[in-house]
C-alpha cells in the first residue's frame, strides 16, 4: 500500500508543539488554545475509539457551525476515517436520503430531542441502510454531552501538545477523507467524495491566491457543511495552527459584532451574509455607514452566487475590497477567482483559474471553443473529486467535469458566467439567462435582492419572471430596462417580495421560487 504523505492531522500535530500557546478557536463554548484544543481533539479519538470508530468508518455531523467540526476533522484524519458534516437546515427527505447514503458509524447532532430520521414514507423505507448505520437514536450523540465529557476528560488528564491518544492510522493514496454533500439548489443533495489529496490541492490553491498565513483569524460563518464554509480557508488555516472564530447559526448584527471584536482577517461568506450585516450596521447606526465596518478583514471571500452590482457598488463605497470565488462542492470550491479590486471592477465575472485549475469552454460535442463562445464550462485540475456521489463517476471530458453552467472566456482571460444551464429561460424560442437579466434589474433604484426565473406559459412556453425586494416602484421598471435588454429578456412579470428564499447553504432557491409562483401560464 503506497500511503498518502498528505496528513491533516500532522501539520496540526506540529503546531500545537510549535505554538502551544497560540489561540485556536473562539467559538460557542469558549476560547481555547492550541494546545487545548490539541488536547481536545485526542480525548475524542479515544472517545470514538471506545464507540467502534476504525479506518473507513463513516463519522457525520449535523448541527450549527460547531467547534467540534474542525476536530472532528482532525479526529477522523488521525484514525483513518471519513469526515461526513450534513447541513442542519436540510429538510428531513434529505437529511434521511443524507444519512442513509454515507452510512455513519455515529452521528454527532446539537439537535434538542430526535433527529427526524425515522419516516412512514414508503420511498425513504425503500432505502437499503447497513446496520452499522447511524439510523436509530442511540448511535446519535448530543454535542453539548459530548463537549462536556470531553472538557471533563481534558482537566483531568490534559494530552501535551503533540502527545497522540492513539497511532495515526495509515491511509492509503486516495483513500476517501470526506463526504461534501451539494447544497441540492437544483435537486436533492449529492455526496461529492474527496480524498486528501483532492482536499490539500483545493488549499493550495487558496493560499496562493490568497497569501492567507497561519497568523490570519479565519472566520467559519457560512455552514461548515457547505464546501465553502468546511474547505478554503478554514480546515487549512486550523490544521496549521492559526486562529478561527466560528459562528454558529447566522444573525446579520451579532455575526457583524463578532467578526470586528474578533478582528478576523479572512473568510468567506456568500452575498445575502453582507447584505444582511450592512443593513443591521446601518439600521443600528441610524444612518449609511461611512467607512469600512471591518477594517481588519483584509480577505473577505465572496461566492456561493454571483456579487450583486449593487452590493458591489456599496461595498467599494466602503473600502470593504471583496474578493469574489467561483467553484463547486467537487472541485473542493476552487475554480476561479478576482484579486483585491477586480471583484468590483469586474463584477460579473467569475474570474480567472487558480494556480492549480485547467478551465475550458466546450460546445455540445465536448469540443473546446475559442476565447469569446458561449458553452458548457468544464474545470479540471488535482482538486477535482473522482466521483460525485458514493460510487458514482462523474461524467468527464479530457479529465474536466462538466459544471452545469454556461458562459465565455474574454480576451482578459476572465470567465464570464451567463448562468446555470438548467436556469436557462427558453421564451418564445429565445434563450433569456437570469444573470443578465438581473443585472440589470440591480441598477434600478429601488431594488434590493432580485432573482429572475422561467414559469410555464401557455403562449410563450415559458414567461421571465423577476421576484425583488426593496421599495421600487413596479409600474416604473418595465420602461427602465426598455433600450438596455432586448424586449424578449424584459420580465412580462415582476414579483415584490419582503425576502427571497434560500437554502441551508445560504444560496438562493430557484426551485422555491418557481413552487411559489408557477401558477397557469398566461399571455401577456
Amino acid at each position: 500500500m503506497r500511503e498518502v504523505m498528505i496528513r491533516p492531522i500532522r501539520n496540526f500535530q506540529r503546531a500545537a508543539i510549535d505554538h502551544p500557546h497560540a489561540q485556536s478557536l473562539a467559538g460557542p463554548r469558549g476560547h481555547f488554545s492550541v494546545a487545548d484544543t490539541w488536547s481536545l481533539s485526542q480525548h475524542l479519538v479515544l472517545y470514538l475509539q471506545e464507540r467502534g470508530v476504525t479506518s473507513g468508518d463513516r463519522v457525520a455531523i449535523c448541527s450549527a457551525n460547531s467547534e467540534y467540526h474542525l476536530l472532528l476533522w482532525i479526529a477522523c484524519d488521525q484514525m483513518g476515517a471519513v469526515f461526513v458534516p450534513l447541513a442542519k437546515a436540510a429538510a428531513p427527505a434529505d437529511l434521511r436520503a443524507m444519512v442513509a447514503d454515507c452510512a455513519p458509524r455515529l452521528l454527532f447532532s446539537d439537535q434538542k430531542g430526535d433527529l427526524p430520521l425515522d419516516s412512514s414514507d414508503s420511498a425513504a423505507a425503500e432505502i437499503a441502510s447497513p446496520p452499522e448505520c447511524a439510523l436509530n437514536n442511540s448511535q446519535v450523540i448530543n454535542l453539548g454531552y459530548l463537549h462536556e465529557q470531553l472538557l471533563a476528560a481534558h482537566r483531568e488528564q490534559p494530552f501535551s501538545p503533540g502527545e497522540l491518544a492513539g497511532e495515526i492510522a495509515l491511509v492509503a493514496e486516495g483513500s476517501l477523507a470526506a463526504i461534501i454533500y451539494t447544497s441540492g439548489t437544483s435537486g436533492r443533495p449529492l455526496g461529492v467524495e474527496h480524498s486528501r489529496e483532492t482536499m490539500y490541492w483545493a488549499w493550495a490553491n487558496y493560499r496562493d491566491a490568497f497569501d492567507y498565513r497561519n497568523s490570519d483569524t479565519g472566520l467559519a460563518l457560512a455552514p461548515l457543511s457547505h464546501i465553502g464554509g468546511f474547505n478554503g480557508t478554514t480546515n487549512d488555516i486550523f490544521c496549521h495552527g492559526g486562529k478561527i472564530v466560528v459562528i454558529a447559526g447566522f444573525s446579520p448584527l451579532t455575526a457583524a459584532r463578532i467578526i470586528c471584536d474578533e478582528q478576523v482577517t479572512i473568510g468567506f461568506a456568500v452575498p445575502t451574509m453582507f447584505t444582511g450585516m450592512l443593513d443591521a450596521l446601518e439600521k443600528e447606526n441610524g444612518e449609511p455607514l461611512k467607512e469600512n465596518p471591518f477594517p481588519h478583514w483584509r480577505r473577505p471571500l465572496i461566492g456561493g452566487a454571483p456579487l450583486p452590482a449593487a452590493l458591489a457598488r456599496r461595498m467599494e463605497k466602503l473600502a470593504l475590497r471583496p474578493i469574489q470565488v467561483w467553484g463547486m462542492t467537487e472541485t473542493g470550491g476552487a475554480g476561479c477567482y478576482l484579486g483585491i479590486n477586480e471583484s468590483l471592477q469586474h463584477p460579473e465575472a467569475a474570474g480567472r483559474p487558480f494556480t492549480y485549475s485547467q478551465v475550458a469552454v466546450r460546445d455540445a460535442d465536448g469540443k473546446a471553443l475559442p476565447t469569446g463562445s458561449q458553452g458548457q464550462v468544464t474545470i479540471g485540475g488535482p482538486q477535482v473529486c473522482k466521483t460525485n456521489y458514493p460510487g458514482k463517476a462523474i461524467s468527464a471530458i479530457e479529465g474536466q467535469i462538466e459544471t452545469g453552467d454556461i458562459g465565455f472566456i474574454g480576451e482578459d482571460g476572465l470567465l464570464r458566467l451567463s448562468g446555470r444551464a438548467s436556469d436557462v429561460i427558453i421564451s418564445g424560442g429565445e434563450h433569456v439567462f437570469p444573470a443578465q437579466v438581473e443585472d440589470a434589474l440591480s441598477t434600478f433604484p429601488g431594488i434590493g435582492q432580485v432573482a429572475v426565473i422561467g414559469l410555464e406559459d401557455e403562449y410563450w412556453g415559458q414567461r421571465v419572471c423577476a421576484v425583488i425586494t426593496g421599495t421600487a416602484a413596479l409600474e416604473d421598471i418595465k420602461p427602465f430596462l426598455t433600450g438596455k435588454l432586448a424586449a424578449y429578456k424584459i420580465p412580462k412579470q415582476i414579483i415584490q417580495v419582503s425576502a427571497l428564499p434560500l437554502n441551508g447553504a445560504g444560496k438562493l432557491s430557484r426551485q422555491t421560487l418557481r413552487e411559489s409562483f408557477g401558477n397557469e401560464g398566461r399571455r401577456e
